[in-house]
């Protein structure tokens, strides 16, 4: 194996020593708190954040990877600097640091170092040693049985969960310095070898963006979405919500309480069609509240969607035969409230109302004991009507107090009007 150059060549290789240095420099940066988060490869890349896919490479987790993955990135990529020149080696170091980066991210987690474009420079150098006279004597059998010991040892590692390993960076790694060592000899199957880098690089990177979610297979996977959706939704930031809970439906698209929560936030957007797609998502994997909604969008007709109050009920009625108390509740209100003649039904309000209150006795809900007691005005029980309203006031939201209070005060009102039509009326005559 030929010796590396020394260390004091340094400005000899500017790329591959520029490129040590700035990993040092940033992995030391990282070991000592400072905000490196940028440089992460994270699902900000399928937001446009595309440099992660390369800065990822600078970071290390310990001495011992920095140290390993620097020694051999010295050592065989001053022999290709060399060769090749700073601006050549430049582009082999960026493809082969974002194409390994990008197979990792693509179907894990991602990763971090260099060793996926040490691997890299491993496969084209193992390469060029068989077809180019100027790298017969870089690497031996030694070396050779050195990085394919290490990297089923990785594996092995990696599996019985002793030492986490970017498998796939070392893997995709070699392939793409194999293709690139290919494609820069003089053989018979130079074209067909670069245009199989081509391939084989674009498809990483349409892993690693548009593809993640039908490749990625991480046990982690759509975790990070899920945070910063439930982030932004916090903060009121629905449209930035909606765009992580679309990745998230897709990385986990069996998980109701994803799909109910894009359609929530793609109905805030007024996004109706959208929400309504969502929803019978969240229908079909079995939860109820998706009924609810879709009943909602339907009784309201906002946002150009149609106003229909039959079919709302249609919706709420199948919440209410799934066990969901806001079925209930939700159906009885439009039974009571409703103009339409075919659709009011001051009978069937009151009986899916106290339904809905009775699901739930010990801790009484103010919205469903509102509902009861418009069922009962409808009735024309206005006493009993009181009674629930009160009750609902007692453990109402402060947004809803005055509504509450309003609608007491006009129950209480009826009795009073009652009580004076009962009122016997006195007779004077004159003599």
């Amino acid at each position: 194996m030929r010796l590396p150059p020394s260390y004091s060549e340094f400005p000899r290789f500017p790329v591959i020593g520029g490129t040590s240095l700035l990993a040092i420099g940033v992995t030391i940066a990282y070991w000592g708190h400072g905000n490196v988060e940028p440089l992460f490869e994270t699902p900000m890349i399928r937001q446009g954040e595309y440099w992660r896919l390369l800065t990822c490479m600078l970071l290390h987790g310990d001495i011992m990877h920095l140290l390993f993955n620097i020694y051999w990135f010295w050592v065989l990529g001053t022999v290709l600097e060399e060769t090749f020149g700073h601006f050549r080696t430049a582009l082999m170091v960026v493809m082969l640091g974002i194409g390994s980066a990008a197979f990792e991210f693509a179907f894990l987690e991602g990763g971090i170092g260099l060793s996926g474009v040490v691997y890299g420079l491993f496969g084209v150098i193992w390469v060029l040693g068989y077809h180019d006279p100027r790298f017969s004597d870089v690497i031996d059998k030694r070396t050779v049985q050195i990085f394919i010991g290490w990297f089923f040892l990785c594996i092995v590692l990696t599996a019985i969960n002793v030492l986490p390993v970017a498998n796939i960076a070392h893997g995709s790694g070699a392939i793409l310095g194999i293709l690139i060592g290919f494609a820069s000899v003089d053989t018979p199957f130079r074209k067909l070898s670069f245009l199989a880098l081509m391939i084989f690089f674009v498809f990483g990177l349409w892993g690693a963006t548009i593809g993640r979610p039908h490749l990625n297979f991480s046990r982690s996977r759509g975790q990070a979405e899920a945070y910063w959706a439930y982030g932004a939704l916090s903060e009121g930031h629905y449209q930035e919500s909606e765009r992580w809970f679309k990745d998230l439906v897709v990385y986990r698209p069996k998980d109701a309480e994803y799909w109910y929560d894009l359609g929530i936030m793609q109905d805030r957007l007024m996004h109706t069609a959208g929400a309504v797609d969502s929803f019978e998502h969240t229908i079909a994997l079995g939860d109820p509240r998706g009924e609810i909604a879709i009943g909602n969008i339907y009784q309201n007709g906002a946002y150009g969607w149609p106003k229909d109050e039959k079919k709302a009920i249609s919706y709420y009625l199948r919440g209410s035969e799934h066990g969901d108390p806001d079925g209930d509740n939700a159906v009885a209100w439009l039974y009571a409230t409703s103009k339409d003649p075919t659709v009011f039904n001051p009978a069937a309000a009151l009986e899916y109302a106290h339904k809905a209150v009775d699901s739930n006795k010990d801790e009484p809900d103010a919205a469903r004991l509102d509902t009861l007691a418009k069922a009962y005005s409808v009735n024309g029980k206005f006493e009993e009507a009181v009674k629930a309203e009160t009750q609902a006031l007692a453990h109402a939201d402060p947004e809803d107090v005055k509504d509450f209070r309003q609608r007491l005060q006009e129950y209480q009102n009826a009795i009073l009007a009652n009580q004076k039509a009962e009122q016997p009326k006195i007779v004077i005559t004159k003599h």
